[in-house]
């Protein structure tokens, strides 16, 4: 009788050491999920934080790009321009030397 007892006593132990660490796998898995699931959405928002400044990165460089090209087309007319004003001065010297030695 007193070995069943201890038997029964035994068992119950080990049943309710059992349920405690079923509850505390639980409790432990639960956890686990809800820091992954805010590690989800952490990742998630700095994932679209670095596509916005990706974006806003890829807006600057189109803009840059097109500053590029219009300072690049100013600096061809202006250079066109000063090509034109040296061939004007050129034929307005030969023109000077011209006159000046018409009238030596």
């Amino acid at each position: 009788l007193q070995t069943r007892n201890l038997t029964v006593q035994h068992t119950t132990a080990l049943e309710e050491l059992r349920a405690r660490l079923e509850k505390e796998m639980a409790n432990q898995r639960a956890q686990l999920q809800a820091e992954m699931q805010r590690q989800a959405e952490a990742d998630a928002t700095t994932i679209a934080e670095l596509e916005e400044k990706l974006a806003k990165a890829g807006d600057k460089a189109r803009q840059l790009t097109q500053e590029l090209a219009t300072s690049h087309s100013n600096y061809e007319r202006a250079s066109a321009s000063v090509t034109r004003l040296e061939l004007e001065l050129a034929s307005l010297r030969a023109r000077l030397e011209e006159e000046t030695a018409a009238h030596a």
